[in-house]
């Protein structure tokens, strides 16, 4: 289980490309086959080999609010976070279980712009399997990304 930022990304935010703070970034579910865990020098959706996008009836992807940035005093870091959301008020099962999440920067909505952000399959409830009722996501309370100095 890991949790990591895509290569492409550190270039981005050393150069002021990115501005995380009021980027509209956005979370994919993904199932078992997803090769986004493998794929970590993806500039675009595009490069990740086999997305492996959720399919269960009523699932959208979840399209974060209150993003903040944040240094934390002593740690030489700054954490991005956002509130908690939902990928459908009522998501039917999926050919499979979720296995992990694809947090990405939302440019236009075509997998050849999109920016892969964070992968993440370290939540303590994947795998998950939606069952009709809302499919809610509970995001790490330190942040989904951490930029260390």
């Amino acid at each position: 289980m890991t949790a990591f930022a895509y290569s492409p990304i550190t270039e981005l935010l050393a150069t002021a490309a990115l501005d995380l703070s009021s980027a509209d970034i956005r979370v994919i579910a993904l199932m078992s086959d997803t090769t986004a865990d493998t794929d970590e020098d993806a500039v675009n959706i595009d490069d990740i080999t086999t997305l492996d996008e959720f399919d269960g009836v009523g699932y959208s992807e979840l399209d974060l609010a209150s993003i903040t940035v944040t240094l934390v005093p002593g740690s030489d870091r700054a954490q991005v976070d956002a509130a908690d959301g939902t990928f459908g008020a009522t998501v039917a099962a999926g050919t499979r279980y979720i296995t992990a999440i694809l947090y990405y920067v939302y440019i236009d909505g075509t997998a050849a712009n999109d920016i892969p952000l964070v992968f993440d399959d370290t939540s303590p409830t994947f795998p998950l399997q939606a069952d009709g009722g809302p499919l809610n996501i509970s995001l790490d309370p330190t942040g989904f990304l951490h930029i260390a100095a």
